[in-house]
């Protein structure tokens, strides 16, 4: 889902343009959320910031509570696009790692 909305973005910026749309924005941090859990098997059940960033996700980008917050606030800048880009190639490097050691704690 983030490829096909970074797509969507990344013309807007190259016409010079500094802010995109808000809810492009938003529904990629709602796609990188849903992959913190989809990775540990469950569903998300709450969007409520308090509760996320309490748990204990098997996989994520470091900082990523920091750098979400820094998205929030203006998910609209050229600079927020980059940030949750980046944490997303970070979060498919998690996922990969976290399923190797699993796969490897399984087999033994």
């Amino acid at each position: 889902a983030w490829e096909r909305t970074k797509e969507k973005l990344l013309p807007v910026f190259k016409t010079r343009k500094s802010r995109c749309s808000q809810d492009d924005m938003l529904h990629g941090v709602c796609c990188l959320i849903a992959s913190f859990h989809w990775t540990m098997g469950e569903p998300v059940k709450s969007l409520n910031w308090e509760l996320i960033t309490r748990k204990d996700f098997g996989a994520k980008p470091m900082n990523w509570t920091e750098r979400l917050e820094f998205i929030l606030l203006k998910p609209t800048q050229y600079h927020c696009f980059i940030q949750l880009d980046e944490l997303f190639t970070e979060m498919k490097k998690q996922f990969y790692k976290y399923i190797a050691i699993n796969h490897k704690k399984a087999t033994h």
